[in-house]
């Protein structure tokens, strides 16, 4: 009898074994990195952001572009909030920052660093709604910019966890584009801007690493909002 108890549960073992290990691999938690922590400090130290300004929010797409007024006639209308490494989780963390400042704008980029943790596309996805709607309800006045995710560029490099996953970006790009034209927000599509001559990956003279844009790169980028930057 026992035999016959042990032989029944192997299988729920297993089997619930599994469901951990899946459920694990789609949930990620928050922890913040050293570098993270480094750029919250800059940004309190910096004092609250008024109400003019126009806040670029996002990952290390938007840190490395560094001063971003210098692609505009804007002196210092535009705060950089970007963090390398970051994701929705982190972002979600940094919301009350965002919120305090009722900005006249924000230019938000999140989704890659997600998929290069081995998220499942509809979790990335609502990892960013969740953000956008609270974002939205508590800053209604603010205008919303959304960003597609960039492309890849093997050519230039690849990076380990995001190998493979150029089709998540676009899946995800079309989802957040739907969004975007449900909730009324701007959707931002520099990924086609961004592409080289195979129409699938970024064109090389615009990307450094595989996965970061050139200074080349930053100007097809801010070329795109100038017309949202300078009305």
């Amino acid at each position: 009898m026992k035999l016959f108890s042990y032989i029944l549960f192997i299988p729920l073992y297993l089997g619930m074994l599994l469901f951990a290990q899946i459920a694990n691999a789609q949930s990620h938690h928050f922890k913040a990195s050293k570098h993270y922590t480094e750029r919250m400090k800059i940004f309190t130290n910096e004092g609250r952001i008024a109400a003019d300004k126009v806040i670029m929010f996002g990952d290390s797409h938007m840190e490395f572009g560094g001063n971003w007024n210098r692609f505009f006639n804007t002196n210092h209308l535009i705060v950089n909030r970007g963090i390398i490494g970051d994701d929705a989780i982190g972002m979600y963390h940094r919301l009350p920052e965002i919120i305090a400042a009722q900005p006249r704008a924000v230019f938000f980029d999140c989704g890659t660093n997600d998929l290069s943790h081995g998220l499942a596309i509809d979790k990335v996805y609502n990892n960013i709604v969740r953000i956008l709607n609270e974002l939205h309800s508590a800053c209604p006045a603010t205008q919303i910019f959304v960003h597609s995710l960039l492309p890849l560029c093997p050519e230039k490099g690849v990076w380990r966890y995001m190998k493979g996953k150029g089709d998540m970006i676009i899946a995800l790009n079309k989802r957040l584009k739907e969004y975007c034209e449900a909730s009324k927000f701007i959707y931002i599509n520099i990924y086609d801007d961004l592409l080289g001559k195979d129409k699938k990956t970024m064109k090389p003279s615009y990307c450094r690493d595989g996965l970061h844009l050139t200074e080349e790169g930053y100007k097809v980028w801010a070329a795109k909002i100038k017309p949202y930057i300078e009305s």
